[in-house]
């Protein structure tokens, strides 16, 4: 753009002879043809970037909130079983220890009432197979990418109690 401007109004001068003036013509040409091109890649281009990265991190908030409420249930079960949903309502915070606990006091044969599968399947089910499922979704959308979050979920699909095998 600054060479347009260059060329045109503050050495306009200097192009005197006809192969100049064709030389200015061209380099003006090429400089509309530049700033065109680039107008066209943050138009079309870019833009497009932006938008697919927009839908991609929806999707990916969207999936980080149903492992968040995944785990949330796994929880509500696991305090469910072990008798102690009002002990782990009060609290704030959760720590592993605390999970820890109540998985030691939690009865996994424990089958509550209208459901087929004991509190132990239930917690296969969504423990594993459904954190698994939002997993390998978000590795579709997010690949390429490394970090903190992919790190987090690869340990959560490497953990013992992921690959542990359950006897029926």
């Amino acid at each position: 753009f600054i060479n347009v401007l260059l060329i045109k109004f503050v050495l306009n001068d200097l192009f005197v002879t006809e192969v100049e003036k064709n030389l200015e013509s061209l380099i003006s040409t090429l400089s509309f043809a530049f700033i065109t091109s680039y107008i066209f890649y943050l138009i079309v281009i870019k833009r497009k970037e932006v938008i697919r990265n927009r839908e991609t991190y929806a999707v990916i908030c969207g999936l980080t909130d149903s492992l968040i409420e995944n785990g949330e249930h796994i929880l509500k079960l696991i305090a469910k079983s072990a008798n102690r949903e009002q002990e782990v309502k009060k609290l704030k915070k959760i720590d592993l220890d605390t999970i820890e606990r109540l998985c030691e006091l939690a009865d996994v044969s424990k089958i509550e009432a209208g459901n087929r599968l004991d509190t132990g399947q239930f917690i296969i089910v969504y423990g594993r197979k459904k954190v698994n499922f939002y997993i390998e979704k978000i590795y579709v959308f997010m690949p390429f990418l490394e970090g903190e979050y992919i790190k987090r979920l690869s340990k959560i699909q490497n953990s013992s109690f992921y690959h542990h095998k359950i006897q029926p």
